[in-house]
């Protein structure tokens, strides 16, 4: 099992891993201001820990995320154990980040790892190998007295791969993924072994130049295709693996390339929504100077709480709602359309037809996002 770093894909995935390359090329090197990148960073952390605890049968969801564990609150008694599943991957997430690019994994690092994801969880002592023979579905993992010696094997067969920032997305890629297979077919640990593994599959591509804000992609999509993912992984035969762990290779790579589109995606829109905030803020600046500072305010508040890249448009009676500009009930009549036509005048909405729409066509040209006027 651990005899090689490189495999013969299958000659239609190449072009695949190919585009994942370029798309990662892309991601990292994307302009983004701090605050989106964390804000980027936290919805894929969010998602990755809620995936791969889901994988195992935990319900908590981005809501109740949002809710109990990025505000700290404590869920009810009955799931509280799932809050703590979550936080445990968090920690683990976060000690993964923090580990230097050269360091070796170890035997004792995944150990480490196993202790932060089992903290405080009965079903296996955390950092501790199973004390006896396990079933997995039909599986019947190797001899628990064997485990010590595999994870060693396992670990110096990693070693044996640095993942510098040269080599290639066609090497690094299936050493990850392959990584993932091998750790779940000893399957060291009483429970908590599908975490680890993709914790250590999440590692090596970090190594690999996966960047954090698209960090936890398979994670989603092996929770997305949870019967898939069981079933490729039951496609494996532990004494000769290479057959289907290809396959599980293929199913994975598919599900990378969607995911990096969807994250260069999230990227870009919010690459457009900071041009359109800048756009804006350069259409005020030095115009009317004697235009009442409250009045340029709210008609700048206006334009950049308009809803964009929508198709539908406002009337006139939603937009002090939709654009959350509610002090016009205090203002004289017609206030709201002299804004509305200042706006216009500085190009920054249209209307069109009884509906106005933000002008954003002017940060993305070729959306054409705007109906043709009549």
């Amino acid at each position: 099992m651990f005899d090689k770093h490189t495999w013969v894909l299958p000659r239609e995935i190449l072009p695949l891993i190919g585009e994942c390359d370029a798309l990662i090329y892309t991601l990292k090197n994307a302009p983004l201001t701090p605050e989106v990148f964390e804000e980027l960073k936290k919805k894929s952390l969010k998602r990755g820990a809620l995936a791969t605890t889901a994988i195992e049968g935990n319900s908590i969801t981005e809501e109740e995320f949002d809710k109990y564990i990025a505000r700290k609150k404590t869920m009810p008694p009955s799931r509280q154990y799932q809050k703590v599943e979550i936080e445990n991957v968090l920690n683990a997430f976060a000690a993964v980040e923090n580990i230097p690019p050269d360091q070796p994994l170890n035997c004792a690092l995944i150990k480490r790892l196993h202790s932060l994801i089992m903290a405080e969880k009965p079903e296996a002592v955390p950092g501790q190998f199973r004390p006896g023979n396990v079933v997995v579905g039909t599986y019947r993992p190797p001899d628990y007295q064997k485990v010590p010696a595999l994870i060693e094997k396992y670990c110096q067969w990693l070693q044996a791969f640095k993942f510098p920032s040269h080599i290639s997305l066609l090497e690094t890629l299936p050493v990850a993924l392959a990584a993932h297979v091998f750790f779940e077919l000893i399957h060291p640990f009483s429970d908590g072994n599908g975490r680890l593994g993709r914790m250590i599959e999440y590692c090596l591509l970090l190594r690999a130049g996966l960047p954090l804000t698209a960090g936890h992609i398979l994670s989603n999509y092996y929770n997305q295709t949870r019967d898939n993912y069981y079933k490729y992984l039951a496609g494996i035969d532990y004494q000769n693996p290479d057959r289907g762990l290809l396959d599980f290779m293929v199913y994975a790579i598919q599900g990378l390339c969607d995911g990096l589109y969807e994250a260069l995606d999230l990227v870009r829109e919010n690459q457009k929504k900071v041009f359109w905030q800048r756009l804006v803020y350069d259409r005020f600046s030095g115009k009317d100077e004697q235009l009442d500072r409250s009045d340029k305010k709210r008609r700048r508040s206006v334009v950049l709480n308009f809803p964009l890249e929508d198709e539908t448009g406002l009337v006139l009676e939603e937009i002090p709602v939709m654009t959350k500009t509610l002090e016009y009930g205090d203002l004289p009549k017609g206030t709201l359309n002299q804004d509305l036509a200042y706006l216009e005048h500085l190009g920054l909405i249209r209307k069109v037809g009884e509906k106005y729409y933000a002008n954003y066509d002017l940060v993305c040209p070729g959306c054409q996002i705007l109906p043709k006027e009549s």
